[in-house]
């Protein structure tokens, strides 16, 4: 859902220290995630959405879980359920470890 929109004159990011695990530099991700337009996008889908009874799952990526509450909109507007996929990158997380936990 983040990366909806980007900034209307393409304005690259800013550099950030580092390169990322693909080698490329890293930067600041600030005219092509989380803008406020999303969240305008978010509203409409939603309306749409509430005249056919469906209901609206997004895929977010978060950098900390209390930001899932900025998917619900303000009025309870926007998604009806925000996934946060940070678990996915759990090392040893796969369906024979969750077993053995769940087995103690």
């Amino acid at each position: 859902m983040d990366t909806l929109y980007e900034s209307p004159a393409l304005t690259d990011n800013p550099p950030a220290p580092g390169t990322d695990k693909f080698g490329r530099p890293n930067q600041i991700e600030k005219y092509n995630k989380k803008l406020p337009e999303v969240h305008d996008a978010m509203r409409k889908l939603r309306t749409v959405a509430d005249e056919y009874g469906s209901v609206l799952i997004g895929e977010t990526w978060t950098s900390n879980v209390n930001e899932l509450k900025d998917y619900y909109g303000g009025k309870n507007d926007e998604l009806q359920m925000p996934m946060d996929l940070m678990m996915t990158g759990f090392k040893g997380l796969d369906a024979k470890n969750i077993a053995n936990i769940s087995a103690r």
